[in-house]
């Protein structure tokens, strides 16, 4: 009797409830369902780790990438938009010869303008007044004669500044064209690139 009673009284587990879907479903198939869902949405949680780890996903990826090259994009500007636009002049520039001469030129990377002293930015001539051995003196002297051939017309120097410890500016010289009298030097094989280790006008 009491077994019959404990069978009316506990609730069945064909009872029907209604999906998602709409269609008719016992209540333990809708349980597997919740169960096999849950088990499923923590397999993507797993795997999605495992995939991206510690990189984010990729929508905080995609961000992040563009934020990175938005900075770029505003350093340039910024550089752009604060960089000396530089100052006029016209040659021939004479070469500095002990008279008083506020614009000459005095080796291939340095010289006067209007009293101030300036050498070129980034740009090593070789030495004209302790040459290391007679070649650097010999390129030196070429080095001199191109660069003043260079600024016999007109140009425009750009100072970045800064000055050197020596206390001479650092300048760009750049003619009509665009082109840069200092990697002119350098192309031609008159001056090298600063800073630089040892003598390569002496072979050392």
């Amino acid at each position: 009797m009491w077994e019959l009673f404990i069978r009316v009284a506990a609730p069945s587990s064909k009872t029907m409830v209604q999906s998602r879907s709409g269609s008719r479903i016992s209540e333990a198939e809708r349980d597997r369902r919740h169960v096999r869902a849950k088990r499923a949405r923590r397999d993507r949680y797993w795997r999605y780790r495992h995939r991206f780890g510690r990189r984010g996903s990729p929508r905080q990826l995609a961000i992040s990438l563009g934020l990175a090259v938005a900075a770029v994009v505003l350093a340039g500007l910024w550089q752009w938009w604060t960089s000396p636009v530089g100052e006029d002049r016209h040659g021939p520039v004479e070469l500095c010869n002990g008279r008083a001469l506020r614009s000459c030129i005095i080796d291939g990377d340095t010289g006067r303008d209007n009293g101030k002293k300036w050498r070129l930015i980034s740009v090593d001539a070789p030495e004209l007044e302790e040459p290391a051995c007679d070649n650097e003196r010999q390129l030196a002297l070429a080095a001199r004669s191109r660069l003043q051939e260079l600024l016999a017309g007109p140009y425009k120097i750009r100072p970045n500044g800064r000055d050197d410890p020596n206390g001479r500016a650092l300048v760009d010289l750049q003619l009509p064209d665009g082109r840069d009298v200092g990697k002119i030097l350098m192309a031609e094989g008159l001056a090298q690139r600063w800073p630089n280790r040892g003598n390569v006008w002496c072979a050392r």
